[in-house]
């Protein structure tokens, strides 16, 4: 992977970690702290849901019920940005214009309020405008504006979710999208022999927007390692928080000035090139070149995309001794997301391992 280093996922790597640590014979638990970072829009909360759910702390029915309001609102916001934009981008000269018997539907949908309730009668409308040819021709532009990732998911269950009654499924969380805020952690025991917890890991997820990294640095002590997520897919996208900056170059900018901090010298650097998914269909139809100027590879090339972005933020750090163990993920993905957790916890116990003389 470039100037990174990639870490064994398989099963032989993590059965090894099991009988090191039944060698080492721990009469105590081992108490792991790591940092998930990352600019807005990279997926890591999605990342963190999933993680939970893989081991064994499933979402309450109360947690799901709490994500209601945001799944309805994500569909209004999503479908009304496309009632705007279909017509903007018409009056540029695209094939986005909805057809004449739409028009009235989509002036009303342009101005809907996001608070506003969506019931079986929204769905209705909003169901009409999204079968209309030229809305779904905007979203083939959905760079040029901010729409989540998981519309379609949205719009293709916006029946059940209108619905009397409707209780969320995990799926529909996965899908959905609330600005992370605050400070919010998720605690993973691990057992080992006797069914006896060894390792709990303590997973920080801290809100990406550039308004909520102030509270990041409340957390940056005594961290094992720092798990940095960037949207490969942001290529071409900008900030919800700001649309004149890309969001690959502020993931970056980001990186940066996190691998050289002081405080996380000795910590562990974990990177997460996550959405592989959507930018595997994105590089296919634009030029990375015509975001990120630096690249002189062959445009609409997945390998040469991906080889450019590992190697411009392994180039970032000041010291090249430092090791950044890099990862192409997905966070929808229950498998890829349990490969990286296997790999993330063979990273952090193998130091400790290492100190006690087994590895």
């Amino acid at each position: 992977m470039g100037c990174m280093n990639s870490t064994p996922e398989n099963s032989d790597a993590n059965g090894k970690i099991e009988d090191e640590l039944k060698q080492l014979d721990q009469v105590r638990e081992s108490r792991y702290k790591l940092l998930l970072l990352g600019a807005g829009e990279s997926g890591k909360s999605t990342m963190l849901r999933h993680m939970r759910q893989i081991h064994g702390q499933p979402f309450s029915q109360e947690e799901l019920m709490d994500a209601l309001p945001h799944i309805r609102k994500n569909i209004i916001e999503s479908m009304r940005a496309l009632a705007i934009y279909s017509e903007i981008l018409a009056d540029e000269g695209q094939d986005t214009r909805v057809s004449k018997e739409n028009e009235e539907l989509r002036r009303k949908i342009a101005k809907i309020n996001d608070r506003d309730p969506f019931g079986s009668e929204e769905y209705e409308m909003f169901q009409q405008l999204w079968n209309d040819k030229g809305i779904q021709r905007t979203l083939e532009f959905r760079h040029r504006f901010q729409i989540i990732d998981t519309a379609e998911y949205l719009f293709a269950n916006m029946k059940r979710i209108s619905e009397i009654g409707y209780i969320p499924t995990f799926e529909d969380l996965l899908h959905s999208r609330k600005r992370s805020t605050g400070i919010h952690d998720v605690i993973f025991r691990l057992k080992g022999k006797n069914n006896k917890v060894t390792e709990i890991f303590q997973v920080y997820d801290v809100g990406g927007q550039r308004s909520e990294r102030k509270k990041w640095v409340a957390l940056f002590d005594n961290c094992d390692a720092i798990i940095f997520v960037a949207a490969l897919s942001g290529f071409n996208q900008t900030l919800w928080e700001d649309n004149r900056q890309n969001n690959m170059k502020e993931a970056l900018a980001l990186f940066q000035q996190i691998i050289n901090m002081d405080e996380f010298k000795n910590s562990h650097a974990i990177l997460f090139l996550n959405k592989n998914d959507l930018f595997t269909e994105k590089i296919k139809k634009f030029k990375l070149s015509d975001y990120l100027e630096d690249f002189k590879g062959r445009d609409y090339h997945y390998e040469d995309a991906i080889q450019f972005i590992q190697q411009s933020f392994a180039s970032l750090r000041n010291d090249p001794s430092k090791l950044i163990y890099g990862h192409i993920t997905c966070a929808t993905d229950p498998k890829n997301v349990k490969a990286m957790f296997d790999s993330m916890r063979n990273i952090v116990v193998r130091q400790e391992l290492s100190q006690a003389g087994f590895v």
